[in-house]
């Protein structure tokens, strides 16, 4: 099962769930067993942090610390169950959103996802005469072996941003020229919108697009 079927599947337990703690008589211990299901679902697919940051709050500890019932008590456990059954729904969307960012739907139009590392950008120079190139005209359907109709998804990370802005500084050849250039260009990209994806060769009637995006 993907992730994000997993995380959506159960969020809608949590949810459905949940509303037995609102509505039931015995709050407290509705929520503490209801924490202790959610938490064995989840505990095959989150890390720890994160379970701790979704379920075993400091508010969960504390309850099961003294499960006594009291007006404050139970006030809390409903405002709880509340804002955990909020903080999974967007645990659950933001797992869809990955998975849709990810995903390639049509097999009759493939896309390759390329993450380059920082020596692609810095050795795109040519070192004979020492002259840069413009990042722009790398060939990066070859790399993936790529058909002309094929889509290229060439995906940076921002590591490798902060590379290139440690080579220019350090380095006076022309690699070091490069990797200003590259960062510089990179920069003309993203300035303005990091999230957006901006298009190295648009999609033609015979020709797939390439498109660069940070992560």
């Amino acid at each position: 099962m993907h992730f994000a079927d997993a995380m959506s599947r159960y969020y809608d337990y949590a949810q459905d769930e949940h509303y037995k703690i609102l509505n039931g008589d015995d709050k407290v211990n509705a929520y503490l067993k209801w924490v202790g299901d959610v938490h064995r679902l989840v505990r095959p697919v989150l890390q720890s942090d994160d379970i701790d940051r979704l379920l075993l709050t400091r508010r969960y500890w504390a309850t099961l610390a003294n499960p006594e019932p009291s007006p404050a008590l139970l006030f809390a456990v409903q405002e709880e169950a509340q804002a955990r059954v909020a903080d999974l729904e967007q645990a659950r969307n933001d797992a869809v959103t990955l998975r849709n960012r990810w995903t390639t739907t049509n097999d009759l139009d493939p896309t390759h996802v390329v993450v380059p590392d920082t020596n692609v950008f810095v050795s795109w120079c040519d070192e004979a005469a020492k002259k840069t190139r413009d990042i722009a005209e790398i060939d990066w359907r070859t790399p993936v072996q790529a058909r002309t109709f094929d889509g290229v998804r060439v995906v940076i990370p921002l590591v490798v941003i902060d590379e290139l802005e440690l080579t220019k500084d350090k380095r006076q050849d022309v690699r070091g020229r490069q990797a200003r250039k590259a960062v510089n260009t990179l920069f003309d990209w993203f300035e303005y919108d990091p999230d957006r994806t901006h298009h190295v060769v648009q999609r033609g009637p015979d020709t797939g697009e390439v498109t660069v995006e940070l992560l």
